[in-house]
């Protein structure tokens, strides 16, 4: 009888661990930002942020809207992050603002975050246009409750 009393308890300790450390995701994955309307001005401050040289090259061009749409997941639908769906008109707009076809979009999401993991100027500049971007948001009472914050 003790071992199953032990058990029962063990089982119990484990669930309210896993729901605590849910509760802990569900607020690291809420959006700093939900209108999208407010893309179309994020990405001019991006593009007066971001370093000169940015599309010197198709393959600088291809960094400098990489880096966009890491930023835009960051504000907008951070669960994509750890592999979950991208939230509902988010793509489309990125799509639309970047003059790309969603399906590109799409294939690009997976590349944004290998990327921001291991190339450090790729990481420098979405640290640098983010900050920038967050706090003209901030500065402008544009943004919700919850912050991302990176590492």
């Amino acid at each position: 009888m003790e071992n199953i009393t032990e058990l029962i308890r063990n089982v119990r300790a484990k669930r309210d661990q896993i729901a605590s450390l849910q509760s802990e995701l569900n607020i690291s994955l809420y959006p700093t930002l939900v209108d999208i309307s407010l893309m179309n001005t994020i990405y001019e401050w991006y593009k007066e942020i971001y370093p000169c040289e940015k599309k010197n090259t198709r393959d600088a061009n291809t960094m400098f809207n990489l880096c966009f749409i890491f930023i835009v997941l960051l504000l907008y639908s951070p669960q994509v992050l750890i592999g979950l769906k991208i939230k509902f008109g988010i793509r489309n707009k990125i799509a639309d603002i970047l003059q790309y076809s969603p399906c590109t979009i799409s294939g690009y999401l997976q590349k944004v975050e290998f990327f921001y993991e291991r190339y450090k100027d790729y990481k420098d500049t979405i640290d640098l246009c983010y900050e920038n971007i967050y706090n003209r948001l901030k500065s402008e009472n544009l943004l919700l409750e919850k912050r991302i914050t990176l590492h």
